[in-house]
């Protein structure tokens, strides 16, 4: 193993025997790394103190040489800490649920810049469904940047589009709906298409959305994603 050291978010930890656990974090690169935290759970534990959610770090580890080995965390130092005021919230939760759960294939920094325009987000406005809305529009854009706003990722035809599938990245039309699936609407699918192509999550005032209805739609799909996502 080689020593590495970067900057990150702590995105995720999952308890592992009696005063272990299992860390995931986000790099300013852009990159996901596991790291095995070795005692991290002993109250006397620096690196403990230290290892929460939405905290912005220092790390140092040991890079596995093997893909399907995790790294090993050697120590973390805190740069900057959570705002308190987010730390509990559920909108706050989603946001590491969605980095956490769903990957990508190649390190790019734009997810780092994303999950910070999201922190900032959730600190400064009062919508929450609609930074909802953004921040899995945003995301699922960003992983399939190839994404077209015409096509259905069921059947390839060019029709007109009426849900949105998180597992397959993409948009389906009227013709491909089944009963798992959510129809929205003209005026639904218009200010996601907005999100997309102009970096906006608020309806402009023309659009008359009910920005809850969506998120709740978008939300309950992420959450079936997750779940099948941990079988």
């Amino acid at each position: 193993m080689r020593e590495k050291i970067c900057k990150c978010y702590l995105i995720a930890k999952f308890n592992y025997d009696i005063f272990d656990e299992i860390v995931i974090f986000l790099t300013d690169e852009g990159k996901k790394i596991s790291c095995f935290s070795k005692g991290s759970r002993r109250i006397a534990s620096k690196n403990g103190m230290n290892l929460i959610i939405g905290n912005f770090l220092e790390l140092e580890y040991f890079e596995s040489r093997f893909n399907n080995k995790l790294n090993r965390l050697k120590k973390i130092n805190s740069i900057r800490n959570i705002d308190y005021s987010i730390s509990n919230s559920s909108l706050f939760n989603l946001l590491n649920l969605i980095f956490t759960k769903i990957d990508w294939i190649e390190n790019d920094v734009e997810y780092y810049n994303l999950y910070q325009e999201f922190l900032a987000l959730i600190l400064l406005s009062q919508d929450d469904s609609a930074i909802i809305n953004y921040m899995i529009i945003k995301f699922l854009s960003l992983i399939n940047e190839n994404v077209n706003l015409k096509i259905c990722q069921r059947c390839n035809c060019v029709s007109k589009l009426q849900s949105v599938s998180i597992q397959e990245l993409g948009f389906i039309c009227l013709e491909c709906l089944d009963e798992h699936d959510d129809f929205f609407t003209d005026s639904e699918m218009e200010y996601i298409f907005e999100i997309i192509s102009n970096n906006f999550f608020l309806p402009s005032k023309e659009q008359k959305i009910d920005s809850l209805n969506i998120s709740n739609k978008l939300t309950k799909k992420l959450i079936k994603y997750r779940n099948n996502y941990s079988k």
